[in-house]
């Protein structure tokens, strides 16, 4: 008759905790391992985030300089066109005046003797008085000339002379103190002065 063997009962392995946590010597648990994802995902993000802003913040500064840097040019450039306009302008303006008195002087040649009369009135010393003129005037000064003196009074001598560097409708009167320069180009000059400080305020 066979005899029976009797085999020892082995005890169960003791568990620890219970559903999916770790088992004792055999690493982190699922959940463990879900959460370092999502913070290292998370730290990732906000790194890539911030390097993002940066470079995005950078971009935005260089765009802000380039835009104050034209905004600056355009400025300068739109003051340096208005000075070269109003600049055109008082040529043009004068330019014309030359050419209406130019008109004005032909259809009226002794309009020349009331430049020679602003001129006498200024001089201080009539003493001996040389009045030039443009050569085309001389003739209609000449005849002029002794009522003008008599009127204004005061001078003891007197002459016209022909200068060609004054232009018609103009005169230069000298004395011995100076002269007097009541010439087209000077008023011209000196409307171009007033108009200049005018633009210069």
């Amino acid at each position: 008759m066979t005899g029976a063997f009797a085999f020892d009962q082995l005890a169960p392995a003791p568990r620890h905790g219970s559903g999916g946590g770790a088992v004792a010597g055999y690493g982190p648990s699922p959940e463990d391992v879900a959460r370092a994802l999502e913070a290292a995902r998370a730290e990732g993000f906000a790194e890539g985030h911030a390097a993002g802003a940066a470079e995005a913040h950078a971009r935005v500064a260089s765009a802000e300089e380039a835009l104050r840097a034209a905004a600056a040019a355009l400025a300068a450039d739109r003051e340096q066109l208005a000075d070269r306009v109003e600049r055109a302008a008082v040529d043009l303006a004068l330019s014309v005046a030359e050419q209406a008195v130019g008109a004005a002087i032909a259809a009226d040649p002794e309009l020349v003797l009331e430049a020679v009369r602003g001129a006498l009135r200024r001089l201080v010393e009539r003493e001996r008085v040389l009045v030039l003129v443009h050569p085309d005037d001389l003739e209609v000064v000449r005849a002029g000339l002794q009522p003008l003196m008599d009127e204004l009074g005061g001078v003891g001598h007197w002459e016209a002379q022909a200068e060609r560097r004054v232009s018609r409708g103009g005169a230069v009167v000298r004395t011995a103190e100076g002269e007097v320069d009541a010439s087209v180009q000077a008023k011209l000059e000196r409307a171009r002065e007033v108009l200049d400080d005018e633009l210069r305020r």
